[in-house]
């Protein structure tokens, strides 16, 4: 079922009734917190009352800190303490089993449940609505999906979401989550980032922000049957990168990426000098060095390189295509 009938189903099943229910797992960590944050901000904006529970998390982790204006949303009480009468739906996020819930079963649970959850093995039974993905990121993702408010503190949510079940966009990171991180970026975000964790995050955020902003899909396997992306880094995009991080990291970035197949980051090397960095991800066929060689350049099957003027640069795109994907029989789907 492809993510556009998911979220039709979703919407229809929200449209139902008026009064939802919402309660943060055992041990909840910033997923399940954010997760539940930007559902409840997707419900009241579609005109729903949302109660948001705290379960029995008596005491917050210390990173829920840069949530500490959003933690006055949650109600100090548990399932077994609330009225079930009082809603007409339970939406179950990020919520894998029975034993995550607390001193209450799936069973015990006698209003009609939505479930979203991205862990494999869910075992919750009995949803009159299900989107469980093991191959997300985080549940903040798959809410991210379901809807999307352009607010500073909805991308706040989705993005820490992300970035905790990810380990720092370090597992897990797909194209979809490329896409939805682009939209959460803001002020507001860098500053979360500096409180949350002051090791490497801020740089890495700032690496990921500057290469997305650069990312350019020539095709992708949506138009044709091969997918190749572009990030092109000018001599001061380097020097803004210089202090945290080289190529190989944005390279790395990339390797992670399961709809990517060629990968080709270009850098200036001087007023009117380029270096390609190409990366096939294809098996052993030669892509890498098919694309070098296109452009006098040399190397491996899949990795690369080749220097360009910047008359060849201004070219780069329609060369791409016309002088070597139009060659090609693709035989890859």
């Amino acid at each position: 079922m492809n993510i556009k009938t998911i979220k039709q189903e979703f919407w229809e099943t929200i449209e139902k009734y008026d009064r939802f229910l919402l309660c943060l797992h055992k041990n909840a960590d910033m997923d399940s917190l954010c997760s539940n944050l930007a559902m409840r901000d997707l419900l009241l904006k579609a005109g729903k009352t949302v109660t948001l529970l705290a379960g029995e998390n008596n005491n917050f982790p210390e990173s829920f800190a840069i949530f500490a204006t959003d933690l006055r949303f949650i109600s100090n009480h548990s399932i077994p303490e609330i009225d079930q009468n009082d809603y007409d739906y339970f939406v179950m996020l990020d919520i894998a089993s029975e034993s995550r819930l607390y001193d209450v079963s799936s069973s015990q649970i006698v209003i009609p449940k939505i479930v979203i959850d991205h862990h494999a093995g869910n075992n919750i039974s009995g949803a009159e609505f299900s989107f469980i993905d093991p191959s997300r990121s985080s549940t903040a993702e798959m809410v991210a999906e379901l809807g999307f408010i352009d607010s500073d503190e909805f991308k706040s949510y989705i993005y820490m979401g992300i970035y905790s079940d990810t380990m720092g966009f370090q597992y897990n990171m797909s194209g979809k989550v490329f896409e939805i991180l682009q939209k959460t970026f803001t002020k507001k975000i860098n500053r979360m980032v500096l409180h949350f964790e002051k090791s490497f995050t801020v740089n890495d955020f700032k690496l990921l922000q500057t290469v997305i902003e650069k990312e350019k899909f020539v095709y992708n396997r949506e138009s044709h049957k091969i997918s190749l992306v572009v990030v092109c880094l000018s001599a001061v995009d380097i020097a803004l990168l210089a202090p945290f991080a080289d190529t190989g990291k944005i390279i790395s970035i990339y390797e992670k990426r399961s709809d990517i197949d060629i990968f080709i980051l270009v850098i200036q090397q001087g007023e009117d000098l380029w270096r390609l960095r190409i990366r096939s991800y294809v098996g052993d066929r030669e892509y890498a060095k098919e694309i070098a060689e296109e452009f006098g350049g040399t190397g491996h099957a899949q990795s690369a390189g080749a220097t360009l003027s910047q008359e060849k640069m201004n070219r780069l795109r329609f060369d791409l295509y016309f002088k070597w994907y139009t060659k090609k029989d693709f035989k890859l789907v």
